[in-house]
């Protein structure tokens, strides 16, 4: 059972749903059903209510679960989908799955799950890994929209995590990553990452390129830790092997990096001091 659950300002009939069914109709054949839950009347406007509903979302769709799950329905085959705060929304289904069951479900797909509000706080309150038997987790505007810290049993920190090619506002790079989840789809082995210590190592090379994942729909449920790959700046945006190899010949976009990891280890320090 796939269950895609949206983010903020968002809804199952903008195109973001549409890419995604496409995706799942295209990749995995008609026989395959994908539910969208539609919360796009509570998570419109106003993003720190928005931040709050989100549990209150959960846990009600945690309850239908628990109810299926409590009349036959195997939980290892629940599979959420969660974009931003519905990433979120998920982690609280979760929560509430196991509270009502004993049992947790299969596994949560978080594509660039929402920061503002859920970073550096305790498993209870956001999206941990420990709410679904298996939780990939995809970065693509950390920092910024998207959460800069390792929340999953696999993290994939795509172009370093946060600003993606071919994107000029950062809204385009935390939407990106459903355009890659839906990619995966139709192609398994189009998304490439390497496990590593830090992206700083990746873009030295200094990393153990035996040990290898894909990232997406077909990522494995037995691998753990960080992995960082290069995507394309257009469709198609997966760059296969090639993206395990950092290098770029833009002079403008290595100079965008710098700024951007300047901005990330500033923010970084003043979170490990919070705590």
């Amino acid at each position: 059972m796939l269950v895609y659950l949206h983010g903020f300002t968002d809804n199952p009939q903008k195109s973001s749903f549409l890419s995604l069914r496409l995706a799942v109709e295209a990749g995995l054949g008609t026989c395959v059903n994908i539910l969208a839950l539609d919360a796009g009347s509570l998570l419109k406007c106003f993003y720190l209510r928005a931040t709050t509903i989100v549990t209150f979302i959960g846990r009600v769709l945690g309850e239908a679960f628990a109810s299926l799950i409590l009349a036959g329905l195997n939980p290892s085959k629940i599979h959420l989908i969660g974009h931003s705060l519905g990433a979120h929304v998920a982690g609280f289904a979760g929560k509430e799955v196991y509270k009502r069951t004993g049992s947790n479900i299969g596994r949560i797909t978080a594509l660039d799950p929402a920061g503002p509000c859920f970073s550096a706080v305790e498993p209870t309150l956001g999206l941990f890994k420990t709410d679904a038997d298996f939780v990939d987790v995809m970065h693509t505007d950390a920092g910024v929209y998207g959460m800069g810290q390792a929340m999953g049993h696999v993290d994939f920190w795509v172009n370093g995590g946060s600003q993606q090619p071919g994107c000029v506002f950062q809204t385009c790079s935390h939407g990106r990553s459903l355009e890659y989840f839906a990619e995966s789809m139709v192609a398994p082995a189009g998304f490439i990452g390497v496990r590593c210590n830090s992206y700083f190592d990746f873009r030295q090379g200094k990393c153990d390129l035996s040990d290898m994942s894909v990232m997406g729909y077909y990522t494995l449920a037995n691998i753990t830790g960080d992995y960082y790959l290069i995507s394309a700046g257009q469709s198609p945006f997966g760059t296969g092997a090639l993206g395990t190899t950092y290098k770029t010949n833009d002079f403008v976009r290595g100079i965008a990096f710098a700024i951007r990891d300047a901005f990330l280890n500033l923010w970084r320090r003043i979170m490990n001091r919070s705590n």
